[in-house]
């Protein structure tokens, strides 16, 4: 009889590998229903009986009872297949003198076949993405030079990443498409926080305040409005379509398309020069509808796997979502006042380069702490960014200014046409293995074109409390209609949503659909109302070649409390000696600075 010892180990061997050797598909990455099973080499059926010897007492020492493994392996060895290979390696050898040759199997396999594999692929995808992203900036500056309005920049990049994953589709093998594939973790960890607040820390705050109202109506009251009125009609529009979509999921799906992304519209708002006040209208809302489009999203995404008893759940669902914003607009504030006292007291204004650096890591700080928290980090860094424009921007030296903004709006830039490309390529690499339905891709089109239409209404009422002079006048109105685009975020969320797990009873069974109307909407609203928008614009007769120069707000004595309470607050979060000027610019985020021959602006 063996050992125990030996025993032992055999009895470990199996219950770790033994499992992956049954059949080749333990190997694969987990599907869903509606995936494709990749293309897998069966597995040698010996592989699997080689084990018996272990546990009848035969002679072990020049035993590799995975022989027919290795040579499985030798014609697979995608992502997960290595990661399996690394992690039974690292359990069952950890007595490699009793199971030498096996150990030594692992470790010939996993540098010859995984290691090498995945530094080709890693090389291959970053020259890919690098070489789109040239043809995306060059081509949309091209279409600058010459004028034509009528395919926006992110359009460009959509475009030229539907034909790269063409290419890819055509060139490369299934595995290899893998490391392609859109990582929408990647997208809300990297890329959305930095665009966000990009966005937070550059934008005029003169006129944010003055446009408060209407912006936090639009962008609060209007979103909510387009949630449910997006959810229920596609919902009715499924019964009457025979295509019964449940109402949560429904709902979820108008969470995730009320997020509105006017990259394309803004773009031609600067090259046109268009009145200022419609810009930090479709700008602000933008901006805020983020936060809360995503909180909905994060609400009812919960509710998929928990019975919908109406009127109950949705009052459950509207406490948690004003735990989750205004606690995130706490997180938010916190971070923004406390990065102030640091560069106040942190003596860095002789490293310029430091300071820089810091600013930009501590900018992400409330993002990432929201996200753990599960509340929403786009509304804290968005609260950050403006917090830290205000104050903690003011203590950076001047040369830390001028590199700071400049650095974060390239970061930001370069990030959301990474963002599109990706778009276009996932677009053509996904969309055979999607459900297009085209009646409920019209419905879906045809619910966002109305239930945006509470525009007009709230507007009205806006312009009901504001004083002469300051309304929202009818032409905007429709500006503001017409500019709620959707992009990237949309995209993002449909992709994050769970699909249904027969084990679990968990996810959601429609993910095929949700994702074929995202994708559906986003390329109508990019490429329609994103190249009409010079037409539109010139229909209404808006203002355009508008002077640009940010806005002056009134003396502080006439702009109420908040801003009485900002003059306060300077001399505590800034340095002393430019709290006095401070007031006067915080208005200006895209101000020239004028150096004194004391070094003080």
């Amino acid at each position: 009889m063996p050992s125990r010892p030996l025993l032992a180990m055999a009895v470990c061997l199996m219950l770790h590998i033994l499992p992956l050797c049954v059949s080749a598909q333990g190997l694969a990455p987990a599907l869903s229903p509606d995936d494709e099973a990749p293309e897998l080499v069966p597995m040698p059926t010996g592989a699997q009986t080689k084990f018996v010897p272990l546990l009848f007492g035969l002679n072990v020492t020049d035993l590799d009872p995975l022989e027919g493994f290795f040579k499985w392996l030798a014609t697979n060895s995608s992502t997960d297949a290595c990661r399996v290979i690394r992690n039974s390696y690292l359990r069952v050898c950890n007595v490699p003198e009793v199971l030498g040759k096996l150990c030594d199997d692992f470790l010939a396999a996993y540098q010859t076949r995984c290691e090498h594999e995945t530094q080709l692929f890693s090389c291959i995808s970053l020259v890919s993405v690098m070489s789109v992203l040239v043809a995306c900036f060059l081509t949309g500056n091209l279409l600058e030079v010459w004028h034509w309005t009528w395919l926006p920049h992110s359009g460009v990049s959509i475009l030229i990443g539907f034909f790269a994953g063409a290419a890819l589709k055509a060139s490369v093998s299934a595995k290899g498409l893998e490391d392609f594939q859109f990582d929408e973790s990647i997208f809300f960890l990297v890329f959305l926080p930095y665009i966000v607040f990009e966005a937070g820390l550059t934008i005029d705050k003169g006129m944010l305040w003055r446009h408060l109202g209407p912006i936090g109506a639009f962008a609060i009251v209007g979103t909510f409005i387009s949630i449910f009125g997006i959810g229920y009609s596609l919902s009715w529009a499924g019964d009457v379509l025979g295509y019964n979509l449940p109402l949560v999921e429904c709902l979820l799906f108008g969470s995730l398309i009320s997020s509105i992304d006017p990259i394309a519209t803004l773009s031609l708002f600067q090259h046109f020069g268009v009145d200022r006040d419609l810009y930090i209208l479709v700008l602000g809302e933008s901006i805020l509808n983020d936060g809360v489009s995503v909180v909905m999203y994060d609400t009812f995404l919960q509710l998929l796997d928990v019975p919908f008893n109406g009127l109950d759940t949705l009052a459950d669902s509207l406490q948690r979502f004003a735990v989750v914003f205004f606690g995130s607009i706490l997180v938010g504030l916190l971070f923004g006042l406390t990065s102030a006292l640091l560069f106040k007291y942190g003596q860095l204004q002789g490293n310029p380069t430091m300071e820089t650096i810091l600013f930009i890591v501590v900018a992400a700080f409330p993002y990432y702490a929201c996200e753990h928290l599960q509340w929403s980090g786009i509304v804290a860094i968005l609260v950050e960014s403006v917090v830290m424009d205000l104050y903690t921007y003011q203590s950076l030296s001047t040369e830390a200014q001028l590199n700071t903004k400049f650095t974060i709006k390239c970061v930001a830039h370069l990030l959301e046409q990474c963002i599109f490309a990706y778009l276009g390529m996932q677009v053509c690499l996904a969309a055979e293995n999607l459900d297009w339905n085209p009646a409920m891709i019209v419905a879906a089109i045809g619910s966002c074109l109305v239930c945006r239409g509470w525009v007009f209404p709230v507007a009205w009422l806006v312009n009901r409390t504001r004083p002469a002079g300051e309304e929202v006048p009818p032409r905007n109105q429709v500006m503001v209609w017409f500019s709620g685009l959707r992009g990237a975020v949309s995209f993002a969320l449909a992709m994050k949503i769970p699909r249904y797990d027969e084990l679990l009873k968990k996810g959601s069974e429609h993910v095929s659909e949700i994702l074929a109307m995202t994708t559906a909407v986003v390329m109508y609203k990019v490429f329609i109302h994103g190249g009409l928008t010079a037409v539109v614009l010139r229909r209404l007769n808006i203002p355009t070649g508008c002077d640009q120069a940010p806005y002056t707000h009134p003396p502080l004595e006439e702009t109420g409390p908040l801003l009485r309470l900002h003059r306060l607050l300077l001399p505590v979060f800034t340095k002393d000696q430019r709290s006095s000027r401070a007031v006067e610019y915080w208005s200006l985020p895209n101000r020239s600075i004028d150096v004194g021959e004391d070094g003080t602006f």
